[in-house]
């Protein structure tokens, strides 16, 4: 989840980006005053790590149906 700013995104691609990882497909909804973004990447695991080490929160696939 990231706060319903355009630059949080970009944030995100920005990271990925820097490690060449690809981003194959995207979407996002709102979530309140965040927005919940789903990637699908070239390396999966790999941007799971980027990411949980620049301290976004991540969710579990499982945790979508609860929002």
């Amino acid at each position: 989840m990231a706060p319903d700013e355009a630059k949080h995104y970009a944030r995100i691609l920005k990271i990925l980006s820097d490690l060449d990882i690809s981003v194959e497909y995207t979407y996002a909804f709102p979530a309140g005053k965040k927005s919940v973004i789903v990637l699908r990447c070239s390396d999966n695991e790999k941007a799971i790590k980027a990411l949980k080490e620049h301290e976004m929160e991540l969710l579990k696939g499982s945790d979508l149906y609860k929002i």
